[in-house]
């Protein structure tokens, strides 16, 4: 349903809201007066400045994590456990 978007048959009038205002933010950086309305049926003014704010951080997130080139995690599974190696032991004078 989400790539479908705030039209896919299935979306509740608030959910339809909440999606075509992300949209929006993402392919225009900004809210038109009709969708701030139209989320604002549905989310107080603090509620719907936090969606825009949340929609903004991933934006902002998803744009630096590509310009620095940073790879994605691996799938669960796959390597994220690797056996620790056991801390180093202190001489007892303190050295390592």
């Amino acid at each position: 349903m989400v790539r479908a978007g705030p039209s896919a048959p299935g979306w509740t009038a608030r959910e339809r809201a909440m999606l075509a205002a992300v949209d929006l933010l993402h392919h225009e950086q900004d809210l038109d007066d009709e969708s701030w309305t139209a989320l604002r049926a549905h989310l107080d003014e603090r509620e719907a400045i936090e969606l825009c704010m949340l929609a903004c951080h991933y934006q902002m997130l998803a744009t630096v994590i590509g310009t620095l080139r940073i790879a994605p995690d691996p799938p669960a599974g796959r390597g994220l456990l690797r056996r620790r190696r056991s801390p180093r032991r202190r001489s007892p004078e303190g050295h390592r």
